[in-house]
């Protein structure tokens, strides 16, 4: 994978992906050792790693099909008032949603969310396992900012750090 993390940039300064032939799991746990910021937001995922175990969901992200992950930071978790995010990290079905809400199931190379390379925005629609529409475009998925790197992983998984959860329905 080379250093952490190793943003790539193509011909006009747009951030593309990293690669790494590790799993998501392994991959998200490596950012914990070193201290790692891109664009100044810190890449922490203690507590993302903390839910997928709780939830049970360890083997199911580290073995199951493509998917892209839409990997909260721990800054971005600890946005959630404190009695919401104890309340959540203790109920293993909320985390599961949760999760579930930020997975969208299939392949996706990075140049699949770029729209034309002179305005660097992307403009895409696609469901997550909850049946929710996510519409992405430039750095924000249904309006919500979210920017942060993106990386390819082991088997073709796609990992888009978001540095705020998704909204709720």
């Amino acid at each position: 994978f080379g250093p952490y993390p190793a943003s790539n940039y193509d011909w006009v300064g747009h951030v593309s992906q990293g690669t790494s032939e590790l799993n998501v799991i392994d991959f998200l746990a490596g950012f914990n050792e070193p201290d790692v910021v891109s664009d100044g937001y810190p890449l922490k995922f203690n507590t993302l790693l903390a839910a997928i175990d709780k939830a049970g969901m360890r083997d199911q992200l580290t073995n199951g099909n493509p998917y892209m992950l839409l990997a909260p930071t721990d800054a971005a978790l600890a946005l959630l008032p404190q009695a919401k995010r104890d309340a959540l990290l203790n109920d293993p079905q909320a985390l599961v949603n949760l999760l579930n809400g930020h997975i969208v199931d299939g392949y996706f190379p990075f140049g699949s969310f770029l729209g034309s390379l002179s305005y660097g925005t992307a403009d895409r629609t696609v469901t997550n396992r909850l049946g929710q529409q996510l519409i992405f475009h430039d750095i924000r998925i249904n309006g919500k900012v979210i920017e942060g790197p993106n990386y390819t992983v082991g088997n073709g998984y796609r990992v888009q750090v978001i540095i705020s959860l998704l909204p709720e329905e």
